[in-house]
């Protein structure tokens, strides 16, 4: 293909042509209607926003992006590719500035991007970010991704069982009961920071691989997944009240999910540390990360945005 590229937004019309074009996460946004960012979550709704190019008649790349509905929040883009025998000719530059035009042209004031390290094609993607004028990239967590048999495999992970005076459950097998004593003993002590309040992460959750660690009838940890894909799982929130005893309780609670696994069709996992507690992220460089297949970081960066005129972008390549 070497034609000329033309980029244009898109419609719901071409959803089925596009879904190998983002991550399967986002592929139910190309209905192009408001709805959650994932589709089992109880986020607020989003309005998708996406610019495909064409070359020879063929869409050879998209740029999808969320709007905030009534302008409450700010846009994010949410993937940006192009099919790999175009790549090198300038396409996801341009695509990156149409659908960056196009937010901007909706009145808002800045966009945001969240990406993954780890993949070559990276360090393109920040050039891209770079030249066009984006702020400086900032860690926002620390990734692993492993294997049943990797995460197995971890010294750690092999001698972890469930201490005396604990007991490990399914997060499923909770009563209102149990979660209104979490809720109400997390009121009056506090000690659930804001980002890992188990019940904000509940949507949707994998009830096969997700625990909770009780101690004398009192959920004190939990780990609270979600499904990817058929056999991949995410392990999206996991903590450990600070003040018990023993350490490494936590570690215990994810031996527990391990070995739920196991018995489902999930072979792959990814756990995340957020930047803002930095124990956790020394713990999985120090403690996983040479024992897993990836590790890897998201990083954020933000540009702000000026109204202007589309101007050189239909036809261009």
């Amino acid at each position: 293909m070497t034609g000329a590229v033309r980029f244009r937004t898109t419609t719901a019309s071409e959803k089925t042509a596009l879904e190998g074009l983002t991550f399967p996460a986002f592929r139910h946004l190309l209905d192009l209607s408001p709805q959650p960012r994932f589709e089992d979550s109880s986020e607020r709704l989003i309005q998708p926003l996406a610019v495909v190019a064409d070359m020879d008649g063929m869409v050879v790349g998209m740029a999808l992006a969320e709007i905030p509905i009534e302008g409450q929040g700010t846009p994010e883009i949410l993937s940006l590719f192009v099919q790999p025998a175009v790549r090198r000719q300038g396409i996801a530059d341009h695509m990156m500035g149409r659908v960056v035009q196009e937010i901007a042209d909706r009145g808002f004031e800045a966009v945001n991007a969240v990406y993954m390290t780890g993949k070559p094609e990276i360090a393109a993607l920040e050039k891209i970010f770079w030249k066009q004028g984006w702020l400086p990239p900032v860690v926002r967590m620390t990734v692993v991704r492993f294997t049943v048999d990797e995460l197995d495999s971890i010294p750690w992970m092999r001698w972890a069982r469930v201490r005396k005076g604990y007991e490990a459950v399914l997060w499923s097998d909770l009563g209102p009961e149990d979660l209104a004593a979490l809720r109400a003993s997390d009121d009056s002590e506090e000690w659930i920071p804001p980002d890992l309040k188990p019940w904000d992460h509940t949507r949707g959750f994998e009830p096969q691989t997700s625990m909770a660690l009780k101690r004398n009838g009192l959920v004190v940890g939990w780990v609270l997944n979600h499904a990817l894909s058929e056999d991949f799982v995410r392990y999206t929130c996991s903590f450990i009240r600070p003040d018990l005893r023993p350490p490494g309780l936590l570690v215990t609670l994810y031996r527990a999910s391990l070995d739920r696994m196991r018995s489902t069709n999930f072979t792959i996992g990814t756990l995340t540390a957020p930047a803002n507690h930095p124990q956790m992220v020394k713990f999985l460089k120090r403690h996983a990360a040479p024992y897993v297949s990836f590790v890897g970081e998201t990083r954020g960066t933000r540009k702000i945005l000026e109204r202007s005129k589309l101007s050189g972008l239909e036809d261009s390549g």
